[in-house]
């Protein structure tokens, strides 16, 4: 849900100017200036890997977050919806159909915050098709502000354009080519990142995505 963000208005110049000034206090909330970015590590919802509570919750400099995940009876390989010791969170799918496959991460926070950043790493596919994976923002989410794709991904992130490797990737990779990074500047409560494979995965794939820990600024009111 997107915030409501506060603008000065000058008063017009003119007769006014000679009418006695009368001191008009507001009531309406300010953000703090002095608010500070904060980081959500995945770690603090549960021990790095062992599969988190579904939904999870940990506070975070006075803010609520609840995470949970939604995915289709039978997508849960080992290793999925864990955080390893770097902080992360890992998503695997190793379903041998395409079709509704899809797993969606979500993030309550029980206040808004703004200026949010998260990297999703691990967008690779292989040349046969083994996996294929695609990575998006669903319609009915909050949408990001701005996103920053590695050299080997393509896409918008739109449900019907996600973010995937590019055509001449072939095998599972991490690093900053096969990364995206996805802003929301505005103040939100709620954000929602989307997971499928865009193929029937093979036996011998293991298509593997990782998000990093969360950075955002609580709003506060001054």
């Amino acid at each position: 849900m997107q915030g409501t963000s506060f603008t000065r208005r000058s008063l017009a110049k003119g007769a006014l100017w000679s009418l006695p000034v009368i001191a008009v206090s507001s009531a309406a909330p300010a953000l703090a200036a002095s608010a500070m970015p904060v980081t959500m590590v995945w770690g603090g919802f549960g021990a790095p890997g062992s599969r988190l509570a579904n939904p999870a919750t940990q506070t975070v400099e006075g803010v609520n977050v609840t995470a949970s995940l939604a995915r289709p009876s039978g997508i849960n390989p080992s290793g999925n919806w864990t955080p390893n010791d770097e902080g992360r969170l890992k998503l695997v799918s190793r379903q041998l159909i395409a079709g509704d496959a899809a797993q969606t991460v979500t993030l309550d926070f029980s206040a808004p915050v703004s200026h949010v950043s998260l990297t999703i790493d691990g967008i690779d596919r292989s040349s046969g098709l083994g996996h294929l994976e695609e990575v998006y923002v669903p319609s009915n989410s909050t949408a990001f502000t701005a996103f920053s794709a590695g050299t080997k991904v393509t896409g918008s992130g739109a449900p019907s354009d996600p973010f995937r490797a590019k055509d001449d990737v072939n095998g599972d990779f991490t690093g900053p080519e096969y990364s995206v990074t996805l802003t929301w500047e505005e103040p939100i409560s709620s954000l929602q990142i989307g997971y499928r494979q865009g193929v029937r995965a093979a036996l011998a794939s293991s298509p593997e995505i990782t998000i990093s820990p969360v950075t955002f600024t609580p709003t506060v009111t001054a």
